[in-house]
């Protein structure tokens, strides 16, 4: 399944709570492609693994969106 993400901007007045993720990132010459505010945006095979493993499911439907701090893809 393709990763769709939405990268937002927020004051620091106003900083929800988020789930850093942060590890070894793996070869960053091996990279797959997600969706990032519509652009295709190239992510480690080990950070996509990860997001696909925390994104929401229709088996927890009280978790409908994770806000995540991503270093790779923030900084």
């Amino acid at each position: 399944a393709s990763i769709v993400c939405t990268l937002r901007k927020e004051t620091l007045g106003r900083i929800p709570k988020m789930l850093a993720l942060s590890y070894v990132w793996a070869d960053p010459n091996v990279t797959v492609p997600i969706s990032l505010n519509g652009v295709e945006f190239q992510l480690t095979t080990n950070l996509a693994a990860a997001l696909r493993r925390i994104r929401p499911s229709p088996f927890r439907p009280d978790i409908s969106r994770i806000d995540l701090w991503i270093d790779a893809i923030c900084i």
